[in-house]
């Protein structure tokens, strides 16, 4: 089985907006709706949990209802953190070897082949992301302003989502704890597990400031 779990429980301070970026409208449609028709035009997923604040129930309905989901769809109150709200979404997945796809919701953008290329990973690593290569020089700077190194960007890869996983190995690894995950792949990394990279494209941005909403109505041009 197949399930996305998509993220949608952010408050979008950068955004400077008095709704949270997952509402505001991108052609109008809230971002939340665009990426949600963007899954449901897989037909690869047989369900869905939504991750929200408890006071947004009934948008993040309406907007299910708008984008026409056509499998179960499962809302669950988020966390304190992102992992706090990936682990109330996990423990709200009864269905065992279930291979669960956990994806920012307000990132539209995201292609089907790199979907299943995810998928196809789980055959060989306890789980996979998409990522891209890193362009920029990047420099460690630990008591600013003084630079303290340069990685090698060769090395160095722009997490992105969706990142796939086997439900209960995923489960596990974050109900050792969740704190100072920035991703889903960390709490296996943590655990010595293998996380493969599955190479993902710049147009998959993750929309949380003003500018970010200027690309994404650029990208949805041509997309």
């Amino acid at each position: 089985m197949r399930i996305a779990i998509i993220l949608a429980g952010g408050q979008g301070r950068r955004m400077g907006a008095t709704l949270p970026k997952q509402y505001l409208e991108l052609a109008g449609k809230p971002i939340l709706q665009h990426t949600l028709e963007t899954f449901v035009s897989f037909g690869f997923f047989d369900a869905y949990v939504l991750v929200r604040r408890a006071e947004d129930a009934p948008m993040v309905t309406s907007i299910v209802e708008q984008a026409q989901v056509p499998v179960p769809v499962t809302q669950v109150e988020g966390g304190a953190e992102r992992a706090d709200s990936v682990l109330a979404a996990l423990r709200a997945i009864p269905h065992a070897g279930a291979r669960v796809f956990i994806h920012d919701g307000v990132r539209p953008f995201v292609r089907r082949e790199q979907v299943v290329r995810l998928e196809q990973m789980l055959s060989t690593y306890a789980g996979a992301i998409l990522a891209v290569e890193a362009h920029d020089t990047i420099k460690v700077v630990v008591e600013p302003p003084l630079i303290q190194g340069t990685f090698d960007r060769r090395t160095i890869y722009h997490a992105q989502t969706p990142q796939a996983f086997v439900l209960e190995t995923i489960r596990t690894a974050l109900e050792k704890g969740t704190a100072g995950l920035t991703d889903d792949a960390s709490a296996l990394e943590r655990e010595g597990l293998p996380v493969a990279v599955v190479l993902g494209d710049l147009r998959n941005i993750k929309i949380t400031t003003p500018e970010d909403m200027a690309i994404a109505e650029a990208i949805l041009k041509g997309f």
